[in-house]
């Protein structure tokens, strides 16, 4: 017999932590996003264009306009997502601002490793912490889904 897809819907929310402050770090994180896809979409220092850059081994592999582009889609995944609760748009925006984060961690990682940890937007905290929530978000929020759906569906239900 095939098995039986269950959508769930209704009161969805992000995955809490503690109440609601979890939705308040998923407005901060994704506002992070969106000053750094500016940052990178701006590019007025000039820096960002030479090759001795901190910025130059993820200019190499793809240019500031990419990766800023992908930030702020990203982050409008995951607003658009938790206004409207569709939990899919969180997941898939969580998911892609977590592999554009480890994209940036990895290119800039040797350069960061000199910064002190909590030097802001521009420290290694500043990538490494972002990468871990929204991977946390993600994986939570898929757990949970899949829960439902199994708890729902009983024993034909989706996984």
């Amino acid at each position: 017999m095939a098995a039986r897809r269950v959508r769930v819907r209704g009161n969805w929310t992000a995955p809490q932590v503690h109440g609601r402050s979890s939705n308040l770090l998923m407005v901060l994180f994704c506002a992070t996003a969106l000053v750094r896809a500016l940052d990178y979409a701006t590019g007025v220092d000039g820096v960002a264009a030479t090759p001795n850059s901190a910025l130059g081994a993820v200019e190499r592999a793809f240019p500031l306009g990419v990766w800023s582009a992908a930030l702020a889609f990203g982050a409008g995944l995951v607003l658009t997502g938790m206004t409207g609760r569709w939990p899919r748009l969180v997941i898939g925006g969580s998911l892609l601002l977590a592999v554009v984060y480890f994209g940036l961690t990895a290119g800039l990682l040797f350069e960061y490793l000199g910064r002190p940890a909590l030097d802001g937007i521009r420290g290694a905290t500043g990538l490494t912490a972002p990468v871990a929530w929204h991977m946390i978000v993600a994986t939570h929020a898929i757990t949970v889904r899949r829960a439902l759906a199994r708890r729902i569906g009983g024993s034909h239900g989706a996984g």
